[in-house]
């Protein structure tokens, strides 16, 4: 599970955004899935890790 959350501004705490459901063969494939479905719908990445719940990640609409 991708956990998600927009980043507006550096002034601003990040907002949650949704939940995905990301599957790959490897932990590294996971990180890399996750990238492209973020880049996918508009977002630049700005951290992807994996937490106790899965993985999270912080972005920007471009």
């Amino acid at each position: 599970m991708l956990t998600f959350f927009v980043v507006r501004d550096g002034r601003q705490a990040p907002e949650p955004a949704f939940k995905l459901q990301i599957c790959a063969a490897t932990t590294d494939g996971l990180l890399e899935a996750a990238t492209e479905t973020l880049q996918a719908r508009g977002m630049t990445v700005r951290s992807l890790s994996f937490g106790p719940d899965g993985l999270v990640a912080y972005a920007e609409v471009r």
